[in-house]
C-alpha cells in the first residue's frame, strides 16, 4: 500500500527491508516511487542496518517530472558509504507529480546481524512524502 512519510527524520520504507544473518554479504536494488502529497517539498533517501557492516550504494533520482522533451528530466547520482547521510534535495517536487529514487549497492554484514531497509525523509516537517504502492526491492 502507499506509505505516507511525515517528518525530517528519516523511516524505514514499510516492505521495503530485510533481514541480514551474520557474516554474509548481500547485493540489493530498491525501485522507490514517490510524490510529494502537500504541497512542495524536497526529500532525502538512504539505507540503514546492522551495526559494524560495510556498506557502499549508489543512489540516482529524480529532480524535476518526466518529460517528453528531450533533455527535460533531471536525474542525480551520488555513492555513499555510511547509513542515513544524503543531506536534503531543497529543490521542491511539484505536488503530486511521481518520481522515482533508484537505490543499490552491497553490504557486507559482520558479527552482527540485523535487518537493512531502505529509508526516506521530507525536507521539511509536516509536508509529507508518498512512496507508493508498487515500489519494490530485491536483495541476494
Amino acid at each position: 500500500a502507499d506509505q505516507i512519510i511525515n517528518g525530517t527524520a528519516f523511516q524505514n520504507i514499510t516492505d521495503l527491508t530485510f533481514a541480514v544473518s551474520i557474516n554474509t554479504d548481500y547485493a540489493f536494488k530498491f525501485y522507490i516511487v514517490f510524490r510529494s502529497a502537500t504541497t512542495t517539498t524536497g526529500f532525502r533517501f538512504a539505507i540503514n542496518g546492522p551495526a559494524g557492516a560495510v556498506c557502499d550504494y549508489f543512489m540516482t533520482y529524480q529532480t524535476v517530472a518526466n518529460s517528453t522533451t528531450v533533455g527535460v528530466a533531471t536525474w542525480l547520482q551520488g555513492h555513499w558509504i555510511v547509513y542515513d547521510t544524503m543531506t536534503a534535495l531543497t529543490a521542491t517536487i511539484t505536488l503530486g507529480v511521481d518520481l522515482v529514487c533508484i537505490i543499490e549497492g552491497r553490504i557486507k554484514v559482520g558479527g552482527t546481524g540485523g535487518t537493512l531497509a531502505a529509508r526516506v525523509a521530507s525536507e521539511l516537517a509536516n509536508d509529507n512524502l508518498v512512496v507508493q504502492e508498487g515500489s519494490w526491492g530485491t536483495w541476494f
